[in-house]
């Protein structure tokens, strides 16, 4: 009797530590439930030089994605901004109707563009005035062959940069394409966290079962 009091006690403290695991662990779903809708994004680092015919944007600075997380976050507090360590910016907002969740995120993901993209093409001008004032520079110093050969180089450079420009620069990477911008149904958090309980109690038991039916 006394060991199958003790058996039930281990069993419920199993079950009551999985329960408060799955408490914490769902503490940023809302109860009741709410429609979801995100977005998953990165400011591309042109820096790396990774994308080809851009290659040319080798050196290219952007917005700081930080910087540009608590610039959002301040002019839209209904709507989650967060940047973490590998700058992967998240933007998720909560609301009771799918479509509000959906225009309210859309409008935050919209302004980030229009800021990246507008701060990248004054970059690309920059850049491109830049290109220009050393072709400038090369054709009015010498006759040199070598100058002249570098002055070729930096002009193919600023027709790709101006190509590339023409065409739109794509600033913006985004990571969960399927769902980017779509309101989804959360979670029941309750539901869960019964769910953790209930699986726990029945795994403890089974446990039981198990290491009864080995010392027979």
């Amino acid at each position: 009797m006394r060991n199958s009091i003790r058996t039930l006690c281990g069993v419920l403290l199993l079950g009551v530590s999985v329960l408060l695991i799955a408490v914490l662990v769902t503490g940023n779903l809302p109860s009741p439930r709410l429609y979801e809708a995100r977005y998953e994004v990165r400011v591309r680092d042109y820096q790396k030089n990774i994308d080809q015919p851009e290659a040319v944007l080798n050196g290219l600075e952007l917005v700081d994605s930080y910087a540009l997380c608590d610039y959002l976050a301040q002019k839209h507090a209904s709507v989650s901004v967060r940047c973490d360590k590998t700058r992967k910016i998240t933007l998720v907002t909560y609301h009771a109707q799918a479509d509000s969740a959906e225009r309210m995120v859309q409008r935050v993901y919209q302004q980030l563009c229009d800021t990246v993209t507008a701060y990248g093409d004054c970059m690309c001008l920059k850049k491109a005035a830049e290109y220009q004032r050393q072709i400038d520079s090369l054709e009015g110093a010498s006759a040199n062959d070598g100058y002249l050969a570098l002055a070729e180089q930096l002009r193919d450079r600023l027709a790709i940069l101006q190509a590339d420009a023409a065409g739109g620069m794509k600033y913006i990477e985004v990571l969960n394409p399927a769902e980017a911008g779509k309101a989804f149904l959360t979670p029941s958090r309750w539901m869960i966290i019964l769910c953790a309980f209930g699986a726990a109690l029945g795994m403890g038991f089974v446990l039981v079962f198990i290491k009864k039916a080995a010392s027979r």
